[in-house]
């Protein structure tokens, strides 16, 4: 075997080490590109539905909108009455959607027949609610948007794709500068392993040189030796690293962990993996010929055998220098420090790199995360996240935004919070829709410029985000639909900075949000929360009752029906037994509720004796009326009336059923009776004359019934009216409904005017009522905080008006914050709830991905520690030979390892700290249009203590071969020539140039 077959390829034991090395380094960059790619894929597959039908930009004029792409849809602006109008073409549409029919339904749009409210299916909502679809609109417009049919330009109508697609390119970026990282590891590796072989064969390149071989041969030959170390650890780290990345996914599944992750080795990786693993090829081949290279140069004489020995130590023995020997290695010496503290500062690199991924889990999906605590993010505030129960992500979550009022009726901070994942000049952004006071109150945010949004048109952007996009104050920003087909554009009013990567978002109002999702009214993807308050314990679910309704009457000794409405305020289905109390008995009723829904439950009492009782149940209460069985009940006698007029009155029994009745009207000198008809009712004819008269309902065996009327020449007639508001004990989620019923008892038409004002609403109209007509009006209330708030309803005008009133109260806060801190998902965020499904469980992945660091960091630094061994194998040799035993040896040589360990990880913090800072100032760690965030100090000492415990654990490895060495195989020296008279000979007399060496005339290293 030739010299060069012979260096080729036999590889002693800290060759298959460095192999181990490169293989475990590799595995890292392979698991850590198939896991971002899986991740892409997941994210992708999950938004697939939300691909975009075209983009959209904007121009100065229709006429440079045109020009900019003739196939281009041609949407004018202009300004009406201080609102913005957007012309629609009469053909118009994108994406097969006809733009005239596809505006929003709140919009104004003007036609040539006036005004009208088509359906929404495409949302164009730029600072302004009305649209032209009159054919000149094209000639009216300032300035112009295109609607393209591809969406790769502009900003698309459809941006969760293109945003989750656009945010796994900036992923690779990362990806690219761990590899960087890495090819520094496999450098450091190659070049440790390589210049210890140099040293071992040291005889066998004197022999080679002195026989006529040439320098460049020398090199080569190392060159390509340690090129093949690195290729075969190369495909060893590639088959690591796919069966261990799909090895932690399977053993998460078994430990019930929740992911999705599908890992595969994809076209797409496989472009990123092969150029990859060429270059690590090239790292190695050039770490081997700097190895080489001063032995390969140098003269043959020159390449004596290595004398190892123990460094000398300084005969001072002041408090300096005591200190400085303290501190100086004593058997090793500095020599492992330059390349341990580079694989170190590999290695907190990568810390600093999966810290900073696990930050960007909050602002993708909602909250703070749980991850987030890893790097520096100012004064953070620490915040629940609510959603649905049961969504597979925040975006399909849809929880009513009113739940924030009750936690904040409770003293919490809340913010009702819309996700929007958007896409603006090819970078992804992530934003939300948000009250910006309540995101300030929630996320600690302070606005440094500008003020906060006014209208829907406006919109606050991050500091960070606003130097990602290069955009400020007044700068105008185009946004597509998120998750249906849209584009709206907002002015930018205000700049904030927040903690970590809130910095990184735009906040937009809800309504503008609302128009770019499918989030109804009134509803968020999810409620952020701050300081939630103690609960009831006794409260177990949301479900109450919010209303209670009875006869006006009931017969004393009969029964009384009481309908109670039951409604389910909790974001989950639950179960509550509810009881209602009347006159000293209880009923109780267990009711099964799905989320926000409501039913109705009926129960029966005993009535009891006549007079006045209660029926409570929960927060609602209701007074009931027990009357004699056989009492008689007058109803519409009107308290005045004009002399000659002829009311329509009604007589029902105690149970409130019309009764045959003759009715009486008589003061003295007037007596006049009628009776009434099946229906109970009856006309009666008032007296001409003024004065005060008794009205009498008589039946047979029935008590009377009697009241009085003011028959007055001024007197006007009245509507009679009732004032309710049903549900009567609403809670801050539902909408009470204020009704006003009005009838007209007069024999002749009436008109009024009326006017019926609540919380948040006020509705007026003009009735006009014919004689005996009976109707209503009616309005939904807006939803209010827990308290007693009134309803005004005012009939008539001038001093001829009457005006009621009547009060509710809004309860049940306690009951929702209850369910609110017992249900749904809490304590997580966009990644701890979104990335469980889009990404897999984050943990798991950065967790695998750390893991693999530290792995390849332990080997890397482990070579560079062998060779600083092998370089004190006399040393150790010597130190055995006098009697240390291998423990006492190897304290020697661990304390030696601490020390540079200890100065090594200071350096490797001190240079990964500049290499993120630096990094970071170039904008190559943005992932997702989230800068990654700065390692945390107490992370920053944790790495520096843990690149000290990997340091010493690569010493122990690197030491366990010379101690299990004999004492006299470590005098010998480093790689002594085996015992052949050729080899012997050889060394003595020179070879003719181009002679070949035999295989036992070569040694292939110190198997130690």
């Amino acid at each position: 075997m030739s010299y060069r077959r012979a260096l080729l390829t036999r590889w002693s034991r800290r060759d298959r080490l460095a192999v181990l090395v490169v293989a475990v380094t590799v595995a890292f960059l392979v698991g850590t590109t198939l896991l971002v790619f899986a991740a892409g894929t997941q994210t992708a597959t999950i938004a697939a539905q939300f691909d975009s039908p075209g983009s959209v930009t904007v121009h100065d004029s229709p006429a440079a909108a045109a020009a900019s792409d003739p196939d281009a849809v041609v949407l004018p602006l202009g300004r009406s009455n201080g609102t913005t109008v957007v012309g629609i073409p009469e053909n118009a549409s994108v994406g097969g959607v006809a733009l005239r029919d596809a505006v929003p339904s709140d919009w104004e749009v003007v036609t040539p027949d006036g005004v009208e409210s088509p359906r929404a299916a495409l949302a164009v909502h730029p600072d302004g609610r009305s649209a032209d679809a009159r054919d000149g609109a094209n000639s009216t417009g300032a300035s112009g948007a295109i609607a393209r049919a591809v969406p790769n330009e502009g900003v698309p109508l459809l941006s969760a794709l293109a945003f989750f697609i656009a945010g796994t390119q900036q992923a690779l970026v990362v990806v690219g500068v761990a590899a960087a990282c890495g090819g520094l590891l496999v450098g450091v590796t190659t070049y440790s392993v390589t210049r210890m072989s140099v040293r071992d064969r040291r005889p066998t390149i004197r022999v080679v040189r002195a026989t006529g071989g040439r320098p460049r041969t020398v090199l080569g030959l190392f060159a390509v030796r340690a090129g093949l170390l690195t290729g075969v650890g190369v495909a060893l780290g590639y088959a690591i690293g796919v069966i261990a990345t799909n090895a932690a996914v399977n053993v998460a599944v078994m430990a019930g962990l929740p992911t999705s992750l599908a890992v595969q080795v994809s076209p797409r990786a496989v472009r990123v993996l092969v150029p990859l693993f060429a270059a690590l090829v090239g790292v190695g081949i050039g770490s081997g010929i700097v190895a080489s290279w001063s032995a390969a140069r140098a003269p043959p004489g020159s390449l004596t055998d290595p004398v190892s020995g123990r460094p000398s130590t300084d005969a001072d023995t002041g408090i300096v220098a005591r200190l400085r020997a303290a501190a100086r290695p004593r058997i090793l010496g500095w020599q492992p420090l330059i390349p341990t503290a580079a694989t170190l500062t590999a290695f907190v690199l990568f810390v600093g790199l999966a810290a900073g991924l696990a930050g960007v889990a909050a602002p993708i999906a909602g909250g703070a995360g749980p991850l987030a605590g890893l790097v520096d993010s100012g004064t953070a505030v620490e915040t629940t996240t609510i959603v649905q129960p049961g969504s597979t992500h925040p975006v399909s979550s849809q929880l009513p935004a009113g739940y924030a009022d009750a936690l904040r009726a409770r003293g919490a901070s809340a913010s009702p919070e819309i996700l929007l994942f958007e896409v603006v000049d090819g970078q992804p952004v992530p934003a939300r829709g948000a009250n910006y006071t309540a995101f300030a109150g929630v996320t600690d945010a302070d606005l440094v410029t500008g003020r906060a949004p006014r209208n829907a048109s406006e919109a606050v952007i991050g500091a960070d985000a606003a130097a990602t996009l290069d955009l400020s104050v007044g700068d105008r920003m185009l946004l597509g639909g998120s998750t249906q087909p849209a584009v709206t554009q907002v002015r930018l009013v205000g700049t904030f900075e927040a903690a970590g990567p809130f910095d990184d978002q735009v906040v937009v109002p809800l309504a503008t949000a609302r128009s770019l999702t499918g989030v109804g009214a009134d509803r968020a993807n999810l409620i952020r929360t701050t300081d939630l308050p103690a609960t009831d314990p006794t409260i177990q679910s949301g479900i109450g009752v919010i209303g209670l309704s009875t006869p006006d009457r009931v017969p004393a000794e009969g029964q009384l029906r009481v309908g109670m409405t039951v409604r389910n305020d909790a974001p989950e289905e639950g179960t509550e037994r509810i009881t209602v109390t009347y006159r000293n008995t209880t009923r109780t009723v267990e009711v099964t509720l799905a989320p926000l829904r409501s039913t109705t439950r009926t129960v029966t009492f005993p009535a009891g004796a006549a007079g006045t009782a209660t029926v409570e149940a929960g927060d609602a209460s209701r007074s009931v009326t027990v009357v004699p069985r056989d009492a008689l009940v007058l109803e519409g006698v009107p308290g005045r009336a004009p002399p000659g007029s002829e009311p329509l009155v009604r007589v029902v029994n105690a149970s409130g059923t019309p009764t045959r009745a003759t009715v009486t009207v008589t003061n003295g000198s007037w007596n006049r009776s009628v009776s009434t008809g099946g229906n109970g009712r009856t006309r009666l004819a008032l007296p001409a004359t003024a004065g005060t008269y008794t009205v009498r309902a008589t039946a047979n065996g029935a008590t009377a019934a009697e009241t009085t009327v003011t028959v007055a020449t001024n007197a006007t007639r009245q509507v009679v009216t009732r004032l309710t508001v049903r549900p009567d004990a609403p809670s801050t989620l539902v909408r009470p409904t204020a009704a006003l019923r009005l009838s007209n008892p007069w024999n002749r038409t009436l008109t009024r005017r009326v006017q019926l004002t609540g919380p948040g609403v006020t509705r007026g109209r003009e009735l006009r009522l014919a004689p005996g007509e009976r109707t209503a009006l009616e309005t939904r209330l807006g939803r209010q905080p827990p308290g007693e708030f009134t309803v005004t309803a005012t009939v008539g005008s001038g001093t001829g008006a009457t005006a009621l009133n009547t009060t509710y109260r809004v309860t049940g806060d306690d009951r929702i914050v209850a369910a609110l801190a017992t249900s749904g998902r809490t304590g997580t965020s966009g990644i701890g709830q979104a990335i469980e499904v889009a990404f897999g469980n984050f943990g798991l992945l950065v967790g695998t991905l750390v893991g693999l660091a530290a792995l390849m960091t332990v080997g890397g630094t482990t070579a560079a520690f062998a060779a600083a061994v092998a370089a004190r194998r006399r040393t150790l040799g010597v130190f055995r030979a006098t009697g240390a035993t291998p423990a006492r040896v190897a304290r020697l040589v661990l304390a030696d390892a601490l020390r540079i360990g200890v100065v090594a990880a200071l350096l490797a913090v001190a240079l990964a700290s500049v290499a993120l800072a630096g990094l970071g100032a170039a904008d190559l760690l943005v992932v997702f249009g989230v800068r990654l965030g700065f390692p945390t100090p107490a992370v920053l000492a944790v790495c520096a203590a843990g690149a000290v415990l990997l340091t010493l654990v690569a010493a122990g490895l690197a030491l366990v071969g010379p101690l299990r060495a004999p004492p006299g195989s470590l005098l010998g020296g480093g790689g002594p020539e085996p015992p052949d008279a050729a080899t012997r000979s050889s060394d003595r007399q020179p070879r003719p140039s181009g002679a070949t060496l035999g295989v036992d005339s070569i040694d292939g290293g110190d198997d130690d």
